[in-house]
C-alpha cells in the first residue's frame, strides 16, 4: 500500500543525480517531433481480457447548489508579451535544491527553465494542472505560469488549512469542491496502512462529506475531466482493492471493478478526455504481473493489458482524439524502464520502448510532450526527444535539475503563455 508520490521521490533523487547537468538555463534543443503514428498493432507479450462484468446503469448525479467562489485576484491590466514566453509543451518540476524548495517550468520548445521561488511554494507536496495548463493548483491557490496567486481555496484561513501541504487534495475543475486525503495506522516515509477520502464544499462552510469507507484510497482522487465524477479507489469488504466513482457530494456511489485475485493497490487511475473510459493500474502483491486495466463506465466492460514482467505502472496518458493510450511502467532493468503503447478499441498492446534501446542503454523521467507519441527523457548522455512512431531519439539538449522531486506533463491542449494571459484576462475583465 505504496504512496507512490514518495515512492516517486526516492526514484528520482536516485536517477536525475546521474544524469550529465549543466548550470545554463536556456539552451536550443531541437524541434519537437511531428506527430507522425502507426496503427498497426504488433502482438504484445501478453494481452489477456478480463471477463466483462455489468454493472447498473448509473444515475446521474443530484449536486447540491453551488456558486461561483469570489477569492479571485482580478488583474488591473492586460500583461504584454515578452520574450521569455513559455510556448509548451512544458514539464512541470518539483525541486528541492539546497532545503529550498520550488517550482521549474521547462519549456520544450525554446528550452527556456523558469524558476518560481515565492513563499507560497513552501513544502509544495502536489502540483495540479488547471485550464489547459495556464495554472497550477498548489497549497490551496491557482498560480500563473509566473507564480502570481491568481485564486486561493475560500476561507482558506478560517478553515485552518493554511498550514496544510495540500498533499494529494484535488481541486474540482470549476473550483467548487475539494477532495482532501486522510491518513490513518501504521505509516513510514513511504507508505500508510488507510488513506481515505473527505470532500469538501467550497461555496459554503460545511462538514467534510465521506467519499471512502475501508481506507483503501491510496490513488487519491481523480476527477472525470467534466467535473461531475471523481474516480477513486477503496479496500471492499474482502479488503481488495476495488474502483469506485462517486459525485463529489457522496451521492451515486459506484463501484466499477470486481477483483477477486489478492492486489496491492490501484494506481494510476485516469479518465479519457470523454469522460467515458477509465485506465488504471493494477500493482500485484507479487513481484511481478502489474496490469494496465480500461474500465467502460456505460457498459461495466474491462479488459486487461499485461506486458511481460511489469511490476509496476507509474504514469498513463491518453491520446485526445484517438482511441489510443501509453503508460510508462517497469520491469526487473529498473524504475519506468519502459513505455508501452496501446490500441484501445482492441485492447492490445502496439509497441514498447524499452531502456536498453535509449542513448547509454538506459532512461529516466519519462514524459509526454504535447502528444501520446513524443516523450521527453534523461539519459547519461543528456535529454532526449522520443519519437515513439519508430521509437527513435534525438539529441535535445540538457538542463540543470537537483534536487528533482516530481515531474509533471502540461496538459496536450497547452495553448502557450501568451494566449494563458489573453485567456485570463478576458475572463476576469
Amino acid at each position: 500500500m505504496k504512496r507512490f508520490d514518495f515512492f516517486i521521490l526516492i526514484i528520482f533523487l536516485s536517477t536525475s543525480c546521474t544524469v550529465q547537468q549543466t548550470q545554463s538555463e536556456t539552451i536550443t534543443p531541437v524541434s519537437l517531433s511531428s506527430d507522425e503514428k502507426s496503427d498497426a498493432p504488433i502482438e504484445a507479450t501478453q494481452f489477456p481480457t478480463q471477463t466483462a462484468v455489468p454493472t447498473p446503469s448509473p444515475k446521474s448525479p443530484t449536486l447540491v447548489p453551488t456558486i461561483t467562489p469570489t477569492a479571485i485576484a482580478m488583474p488591473t491590466s492586460l500583461p504584454t508579451s515578452t520574450s521569455t514566453d513559455l510556448n509548451g509543451p512544458l514539464i512541470a518540476f518539483r525541486i528541492n535544491g539546497n532545503d529550498q524548495f520550488y517550482i521549474a517550468l521547462l519549456d520544450l520548445d525554446t528550452g527556456h527553465l523558469r524558476e518560481i521561488k515565492n513563499e507560497l511554494l513552501n513544502y509544495p507536496l502536489e502540483l495540479q494542472w488547471f485550464e489547459d495548463g495556464c495554472l497550477l493548483f498548489v497549497r490551496g491557490r491557482l498560480l500563473d505560469l509566473e507564480g502570481n496567486a491568481v485564486w486561493e481555496v475560500p476561507l482558506l484561513e478560517e478553515r485552518g488549512w493554511e498550514s496544510w501541504s495540500f498533499g494529494g487534495a484535488r481541486l474540482s475543475p470549476d473550483k467548487n469542491w475539494l477532495i482532501v486525503p486522510s491518513f490513518s495506522g501504521e505509516e513510514t516515509i513511504d507508505s500508510a496502512e488507510f488513506v481515505n477520502l473527505a470532500s469538501f464544499n467550497l461555496t459554503s462552510p460545511s462538514e467534510p462529506i465521506p467519499l471512502t469507507q475501508n481506507g483503501g484510497a491510496h490513488a487519491f482522487a481523480t476527477w472525470s475531466p467534466d467535473g461531475t465524477w471523481i474516480a477513486f479507489s477503496d479496500y471492499d469488504d474482502a479488503g481488495i482493492p476495488q474502483l469506485y466513482r462517486s459525485a463529489p457530494n457522496g451521492e451515486n456511489r459506484q463501484q466499477l471493478t470486481f477483483h477477486t485475485a489478492a492486489i496491492e493497490t490501484i494506481y494510476p487511475i485516469v479518465w479519457k478526455p470523454d469522460n467515458t473510459q477509465i485506465a488504471y493500474g493494477a500493482i500485484p502483491k507479487t513481484t511481478s504481473g502489474a496490469w494496465l486495466a480500461i474500465v467502460d463506465i456505460e457498459t461495466g466492460e474491462s479488459a486487461q493489458i499485461k506486458p511481460a514482467q511489469l511490476r509496476t505502472i507509474y504514469n498513463i496518458w491518453w491520446d485526445a482524439t484517438e482511441e489510443r493510450l501509453v503508460f510508462t511502467g517497469d520491469n526487473a532493468s529498473g524504475s519506468e524502464s519502459e513505455i508501452n503503447w496501446v490500441d484501445v478499441e482492441n485492447k492490445a498492446l502496439l509497441r514498447t520502448f524499452s531502456q536498453q534501446e535509449a542513448p547509454g542503454g538506459w532512461f529516466s523521467l519519462p514524459r509526454a510532450a504535447g502528444n501520446i507519441d513524443t516523450f521527453f527523457f534523461g539519459s547519461p548522455e543528456g535529454y532526449y526527444l522520443l519519437n515513439g512512431a519508430n521509437n527513435s531519439a534525438e539529441y535535445w539538449g540538457d538542463v540543470n535539475l537537483n534536487g528533482l522531486l516530481e515531474a509533471l506533463s502540461s496538459p496536450f491542449t497547452f495553448p502557450g503563455e501568451q494566449e494563458c494571459r489573453l485567456k485570463n484576462y478576458e475572463t476576469n475583465d
